[in-house]
């Protein structure tokens, strides 16, 4: 069977995939044109991706192709209904990256609270002041807000409660004696926003969640929360979130997802008003970057 990985993947993994008698074919390096010519002159049976986006073009470029597979939990950088027109299969690995994408939504909350990326930038910049950062609140009996609540959430709720945070959780689906076990408590959408200090979106990239994080939303969050990104771009209404910035000089974003980002690996020239604004702490796009 051959194999296209057109994405970074582990070499062990990999390894494990020849040693058990597949043709691995990889090259991080594709994208649009360079992925559909090297899926033409390979002709796999098994394409693996991780942010690489999978369009009509590329599916058109091989007739062999029987496999998506998404190293990841989303699968929307992939076009699955074209893949199904045409017989492919498409698969994902929900939870395999939960523990990474969590600890990048506690690291953003904590960097946050501690103003972490300010005060680096001022020593790098040889300035000192420690009276700037005696007024940061810290994250010990605050409230947390989670949106959502698979694999991510789930670890992101147990790390913030050994943090002696208070945690809410708004789902679609309540799970009897969770809250008891996990230590959080099941509420609406509107009793979350109006009561959590931090507020985390945990949600997949769907038709009811596409801008969710819209004025509405953001109105009933209270003007000096903290709402932090983990999921997709496509969940916030970016307008009316730099409106809630501007408008409320103690809100802060974390974020690791932008509508519009680069779809090659690396850029010198991509410019985001969300990503440049002063009270956003933005990362690229790695939560689920680890080597682990």
């Amino acid at each position: 069977m051959k194999v296209l990985i057109a994405d970074q993947f582990s070499p062990a993994g990999m390894e494990e995939m020849k040693t058990s008698g597949m043709d691995v074919t990889y090259d991080s390096g594709l994208v649009g044109p360079a992925l559909a010519a090297k899926l033409a002159e390979v002709q796999p049976e098994v394409l693996v991706v991780r942010s690489t986006k999978v369009q009509q073009e590329a599916i058109d470029a091989t007739s062999n192709l029987q496999l998506v597979v998404r190293a990841g939990a989303g699968y929307d950088t992939i076009d699955f209904n074209y893949c199904s027109s045409k017989g492919i299969y498409v698969a994902n690995c929900p939870g395999k990256n939960a523990h990474a994408v969590s600890e990048l939504a506690i690291g953003m909350m904590l960097a946050i609270d501690r103003r972490t990326a300010e005060g680096i930038n001022m020593l790098k910049s040889g300035k000192w002041n420690k009276g700037m950062f005696s007024s940061c609140r810290g994250i010990k009996g605050r409230t947390l807000g989670l949106i959502g609540f698979g694999n991510i959430a789930k670890l992101v709720c147990k790390t913030a409660r050994a943090l002696e945070m208070d945690v809410l959780v708004s789902t679609r689906t309540r799970h009897a004696g969770l809250e008891n076990e996990l230590g959080f408590r099941y509420v609406d959408m509107d009793e979350l926003l109006a009561h959590s200090d931090i507020v985390s979106i945990h949600t997949p990239k769907t038709p009811q969640t596409v801008g969710m994080v819209n004025q509405e939303f953001l109105g009933k969050m209270k003007d000096d929360a903290m709402l932090i990104n983990t999921s997709r771009g496509d969940v916030v209404d970016e307008t009316a979130l730099l409106a809630k910035l501007e408008a409320c000089p103690n809100f802060w974003v974390g974020t690791d997802v932008f509508v519009g980002e680069p779809t090659v690996k690396a850029t010198d020239d991509w410019h985001h008003p969300i990503a440049s604004h002063p009270h956003v702490y933005g990362t690229h796009h790695c939560g689920a970057s680890t080597a682990q």
